[in-house]
């Protein structure tokens, strides 16, 4: 009876157990959760501070936990690359940007050796020179992670080094999104004809750009304005950046962002498009609104 007893008890407190294991685990999450670093930096060019110098300031949002792993390492790998370069991939997370300005500053001191002499000689000419970088997650939700990098380097010349490069991850492969993926190979001149309307739309309402009555006569390369890949998804659209000089001469243009609301690319989409779901919520979304 007694041992009766004891085994009773014994499964009574193993359920009880796992019932607060269960409940108290920390739960896996379902989107990619990130972590912020920063790091702002000088180097001088000579001792004398006055001369000149390269002004750093970096900010990068990183992910840092998924419920897959493979994935999150996949996705973390192809986000590394892409900001500083492969050979930081092993590097330990919180020392990647500390290591990255530290060869960017050595770098920046080996390229100027020969102006470093000529500031000797003249001494007349100065050289305030910068980097900016930012690394920052836009759409995240259980099936998109959407990251995008920026970047101002001003190393000298008439006008700084702007970019904005954008990735879109599958959440179920880590892949990246492509256009195909989204829109099919047999829609691509149909979505090329689509961003040169557009252009020339954004064009007439926007005074920062020169009016474009028609390709032939302005600055515009009408053949470059087509699907570059460099595009981010939100909940209503897809956006395609043209960076400085991709499709106008920088003199024109530095950057020319193409919003494509999902009501407009909608007849493109091929059947399963990666991005059915969040079509499907937005025209909900529209639905309830207009009730």
């Amino acid at each position: 009876m007694k041992k009766k007893i004891l085994l009773l008890t014994i499964s009574i407190l193993a359920l009880i157990f796992l019932a607060v294991y269960f409940i108290f685990q920390p739960e896996t999450p379902q989107n990619v959760l990130t972590e912020t670093y920063h790091i702002t930096d000088k180097q001088y060019l000579t001792e004398d501070t006055t001369r000149g110098a390269l002004s750093i300031d970096i900010t990068v949002e990183y992910p840092v936990d998924f419920s897959e792993e493979k994935i999150l390492e996949k996705i973390q790998a192809h986000i590394i690359t892409n900001l500083v370069g492969e050979q930081y991939i092993n590097v330990p997370k919180d020392s990647i940007l500390q290591q990255f300005v530290r060869e960017l500053k050595e770098e920046y001191i080996h390229n100027n050796e020969i102006v470093v002499d000529k500031l000797d000689k003249t001494g007349r000419l100065v050289l305030n020179n910068s980097f900016t970088m930012e690394g920052f997650a836009l759409l995240n939700d259980e099936q998109i992670f959407t990251y995008g990098i920026s970047r101002d380097v001003d190393f000298g010349g008439n006008h700084p080094t702007r970019t904005r490069f954008f990735y879109n991850y599958n959440l179920k492969t880590g892949e990246l999104i492509t256009e195909e993926a989204i829109f099919g190979n047999e829609n691509h001149e149909k979505l090329a004809d689509l961003l040169q309307q557009e252009v020339q739309r954004l064009s007439r309402d926007n005074d920062d750009m020169p009016t474009i009555d028609t390709f032939e006569e302005s600055v515009y390369n009408k053949e470059a304005i087509r699907p570059n890949g460099n595009f981010y998804i939100n909940d209503e659209a897809i956006c395609y950046v043209f960076n400085p000089y991709e499709i106008a001469p920088l003199s024109y243009a530095y950057e020319t962002e193409v919003r494509l609301p999902y009501s407009l690319i909608k007849p493109l989409l091929k059947e399963n498009s990666v991005i059915q779901y969040l079509v499907q919520q937005h025209e909900t979304s529209l639905s309830a609104n207009n009730n």
